[in-house]
This record gives structure tokens, C-alpha cells and sequence, in this order.
């Protein structure tokens, strides 16, 4: 095989691992439709799973990646190098691309969370911090 052919090939199976989080999404939204809205052991575990889950792959985004670096190994750029270095990376959409379905995940579980009323959406949830309201005027009654 010739040089060329061995990068488009290393491209697919890039994009292939970039792409597979998307396949876990419907399975996850109906485990999650399964897992009902109220708040139990089961339903809870599974939410906290998936967003668990979603933030490791989301910080393990290189070392998934690093199999299809041509560099050789050891001489990845660190630090201010590394990011000069981002946009001729020939991996950088596969990478976007993965962490865009993983946030994806995530968002899946953080709409769980506020499906079954764990996130403080209503007003009612601030009412710890709400100052209460002052009386200016008092009115008493007597006998006259």
C-alpha cells in the first residue's frame, strides 16, 4: 500500500471512532425514556452513568485519538506548542467531531436531570436566597 492510501485509511478509522458515541444515543435516550422520570435508585444510577461517562471520554479525547497520530511516538507538542500545532493536526474534525457527540450524551443526561426535577429550573428553588420582604406600615385595630 502506498503512503497516501495508509493516511486515507488511518483517516477512516478516525472518523469511525468519531462517530461511534452518535450510535450510542438512541440507545441511551431509550434507556433513559425506560428508566422513568422519578427519582430512584435505578434512574439516578443511569443518569449519572451517562454523564459520567460522557465527561471521561470528553477529557480522554487524545489518548482515544492517539492511534491514529502519524507522528511518531514521543514527540507529540506539549503546552503552547500543542496548541500552535492544532489546526495542522489532521485529526482535529475527528476530534471535534467525537467531543460534539459526547457533549450530546451529556446534554441527554442533563435533560434527565431536569426531567426528573433534580436541576433548579422554577423559582421556587431560589427561595433561600430571595430576601424576605420588608413591612413599611403596620395597621392595628382597637376599641374606640
Amino acid at each position: 500500500m502506498t503512503e497516501q492510501a495508509i493516511e486515507t485509511s488511518v483517516e477512516q478509522k478516525a472518523w469511525e471512532t468519531a462517530l461511534a458515541p452518535a450510535k450510542s444515543i438512541p440507545m441511551n435516550a431509550i434507556m433513559l425514556y425506560m428508566s422513568g422520570n422519578s427519582i430512584q435508585i435505578f434512574s439516578v444510577m443511569v443518569t449519572v452513568m451517562l454523564l459520567w461517562n460522557s465527561l471521561k471520554a470528553i477529557a480522554a479525547t487524545n489518548f482515544t485519538f492517539e492511534r491514529f497520530s502519524m507522528r511518531p511516538a514521543g514527540t507529540e507538542p506539549t503546552g503552547l506548542a500543542a496548541l500552535v500545532a492544532l489546526p495542522s493536526d489532521p485529526l482535529l474534525l475527528p476530534k471535534l467531531a467525537y467531543v460534539l457527540m459526547q457533549a450530546a450524551c451529556f446534554g441527554l443526561g442533563v435533560w434527565k436531570c431536569g426531567a426528573m426535577g433534580l436541576l433548579p429550573t422554577a423559582h421556587s428553588d431560589w427561595l433561600a436566597f430571595v430576601e424576605p420582604k420588608r413591612v413599611l406600615e403596620v395597621a392595628m385595630g382597637g376599641i374606640v
